[in-house]
């Protein structure tokens, strides 16, 4: 194989930027924040967990090294290679290598790297199962202010106001941010997908590189502390105290009225199952041992969501905590906790409101505060009431 060589193309940086800071949504005045930097820290993203192998492309030389004593073990040329745990080695093609952790290090020139068809910036590290059951993690380590650009392409439509991109664009900077200072002794700080969307290369837009250098730096606080500022698609009107969602997990977002999304997709839903395939998928999940007769709602949040139901069996009842049910059915059939559940003829149905758990910012919500003229600030103020908006430090 040939081709030409690689270098990683690092985040424009901006001296000084202007966010919209309104005091309402009728308000439309920009103030300069001030001589910021992104925000330097490193973020370790877990793409792939409990895989045999994945499929890496690179359009440049690549280097392999080993992580511990930062040694060149191979140079390969460009190109498509099957990356496998395999007999107690990693094999590179049909070069086995030392089962320890590697990095895979583009050379100067390359954009990207790609696994399994989606391609990230930054460097790949793969990490052995400390099992030792030829299983192997796939970590992506890149730098803050690119990730985001990744996130932001995949979280808010690359239409939508520039304030609202803007307000996400700081909430998963707080969040990222407060991941990788408390996760340190981890070999990831983040789940893609998990809790923040991330596409990588194939996800970004201009507007969401806009976004991220408008806001260069810039993250929540709360009580001098970087706040793990959490953000689900859709509300449905009201959010959820963060500490119902995310219990023990340091200062968190408190539940606020949303009369913004009401328009937006995934306000109302109805999601309707048979008894047979409600039993399948939550005798899968092990939260029940019989037939599924009966659900019904045993105690609520504050906000109206469901803490727990009581599933009527074969084999008798069981307590299940909202989350487990939505985790045994799907977070994207059953869209959120707030829902009610009746017997239909052959089985149940589900009519709920909003799509996530509810925590923090509502998206939908925001696209419309700053469509009526909100500027980032207040949309941050409104869903992170307690806040302020600062440089990262």
């Amino acid at each position: 194989m040939s081709g030409k060589t690689m270098t990683m193309r690092s985040a424009p940086r901006c001296a000084a930027a202007l966010l919209l800071l309104a005091a309402g949504p009728a308000g439309r005045e920009a103030r300069a924040v001030g001589r910021r930097q992104p925000v330097p820290e490193t973020v370790r993203i877990l793409l792939r967990s409990g895989t045999t192998g994945f499929e890496l492309d690179a359009p440049g030389d690549f280097n392999v090294v080993d992580t511990a004593s930062r040694r060149v073990l191979m140079g390969v040329r460009p190109g498509k290679v099957r990356v496998e745990a395999r007999a107690g080695q990693f094999w590179f093609g049909r070069y086995p290598l030392p089962w320890r952790e590697l990095r895979i290090v583009p050379s100067p020139g390359s954009q990207w790297l790609g696994a399994d068809g989606t391609r990230y910036r930054g460097t790949l590290r793969v990490i052995p199962d400390p099992a030792g059951n030829d299983r192997l993690s796939l970590v992506n380590d890149i730098e803050m202010e690119e990730y985001l650009v990744g996130v932001i392409g995949r979280e808010m439509p690359a239409g939508w106001p520039m304030a609202a991109l803007a307000a996400q664009a700081i909430a998963a900077r707080s969040h990222a941010l407060h991941a990788v200072r408390t996760q340190r002794e981890q070999p990831y700080d983040l789940v893609a997908n998990r809790s923040q969307a991330y596409g990588g290369f194939d996800a970004e837009s201009p507007a969401a590189r806009e976004a991220v250098q408008q806001t260069a730096g810039l993250i929540l606080y709360h009580r001098g502390k970087p706040l793990p500022a959490y953000f689900s698609a859709t509300c449905g009107g009201h959010t959820e105290n963060g500490h119902e969602v995310f219990p023990g997990d340091g200062p968190m977002p408190p539940a606020v009225r949303c009369d913004w999304c009401r328009q937006g997709s995934h306000y109302q839903w109805a999601l309707e199952r048979s008894a047979d395939e409600v039993t399948r998928q939550l005798q899968a999940a092990g939260l029940v041992r019989g037939a599924v007769r009966d659900i019904q709602v045993a105690a609520l949040t504050v906000t109206g969501r469901v803490r727990t139901v009581t599933i009527e069996t074969s084999a008798g009842a069981e307590s299940v905590s909202g989350t487990q049910l939505r985790r045994a059915l799907g977070p994207d059939a059953l869209r959120s906790l707030w829902f009610q559940v009746g017997r239909t003829g052959s089985g149940f149905r589900f009519a709920g409101r909003g799509w996530g758990h509810g925590v923090g910012l509502c998206q939908n919500g925001a696209g419309a505060m700053a469509k009526a003229g909100a500027g980032a600030g207040y949309i941050l103020r409104h869903y992170y009431p307690g806040t302020e908006v600062k440089a990262a430090q």
